[in-house]
């Protein structure tokens, strides 16, 4: 029987990846240096490392303003952090101290020059952030680069955010804060757009606080199925369980609308509906301006 020699073992155990690293970015790091592998040699820029780990890694991130660096996913804008491999990005003192900032064009916050906050692909996480001031192109005859300026999830199911505070975001046509993907325990409060959800669409909420969004001319607060087919795909419901959705409006005036399932949520001041098109269980309707379309 033929023997393979230490050398040989040594050299096949380290042909395989014997499991998931774990990544790092500091804003203060002495000396940063790819993989990033240790807080002294940390990535100052969240893509890089992102683009540094391997599918199963983690990225932690320390606290900072991170409003450097992106990656263009479709067509032709950026985002601030484009996760494009299964991984999980975290945070390491949560959303009041680690804010992913995008970029707001002075004057008419959406158009050339603007920056999405995050793109995630399938099965990707992202945990304990500030995300804010992402925005759109105002392109019209674009397909991707007018839609959603907070974060933008590709699969509506298996990517997962959690703990963020999706705030102040912006698009010019689909979506101001969150699409797709699944949110739990997250705030979602002060985004805009034109013509879907100010906050959030095509989404499973869990234990969400959704207040103060906009919209021109869809629902304010959350949106579900419409009945028509985006670039990815149809789209699904939205499902918010165990939410409040509070003083959102647009200028339809909904706070909910269109195929979205609301289970154990409280719905409150929000402008003219409260819900439009929904199937409620175990809600509480109050204050606002209608309750129930």
């Amino acid at each position: 029987m033929r023997r393979c020699s230490i050398s040989a073992i040594i050299l096949m155990l380290c042909a395989f990846r014997l499991g998931a690293a774990d990544h790092f970015v500091s804003l203060t790091s002495p000396n940063p240096t790819a993989p990033y592998l240790n807080w002294d040699t940390a990535a100052h820029v969240i893509q890089d490392a992102v683009d540094a780990a391997a599918p199963g890694d983690t990225v932690t991130v320390t606290n900072g303003l991170y409003n450097t660096g992106g990656r263009v996913v479709y067509e032709t804008v950026t985002n601030r952090v484009a996760i494009i491999k299964p991984l999980t990005l975290q945070s390491v003192n949560g959303p009041d101290v680690t804010i992913i900032e995008g970029h707001q064009v002075p004057e008419s916050t959406n158009g050339p020059g603007a920056v999405r906050c995050v793109y995630m692909t399938n099965n990707t996480t992202l945990i304990g952030f500030t995300i804010t001031h992402g925005a759109t192109d105002t392109d019209n005859n674009s397909t991707y680069d007018t839609t959603v300026g907070g974060v933008w999830c590709a699969n509506f199911t298996n990517s997962v955010v959690s703990n963020c505070v999706i705030i102040a975001n912006s698009a010019f046509t689909q979506t101001g804060g969150a699409s797709g993907g699944t949110l739990n325990n997250c705030v979602i409060a002060n985004n805009s757009d034109a013509q879907i959800a100010g906050g959030a669409a095509f989404s499973t909420l869990n234990h969400c606080l959704i207040t103060n969004n906009y919209s021109a001319s869809g629902s304010g607060g959350i949106l579900g199925n419409s009945g028509t087919v985006v670039p990815l795909g149809g789209y699904p419901p939205t499902f918010a369980n165990d939410c409040t959705i509070a003083g959102n409006w647009s200028a339809p005036g909904y706070g909910a609308a269109r195929t979205t399932f609301l289970n154990n949520c409280l719905i409150v001041g929000n402008q003219d509906a409260g819900a439009n098109g929904c199937r409620l269980y175990h809600c509480t309707v109050v204050s606002n301006s209608i309750g129930v379309l």
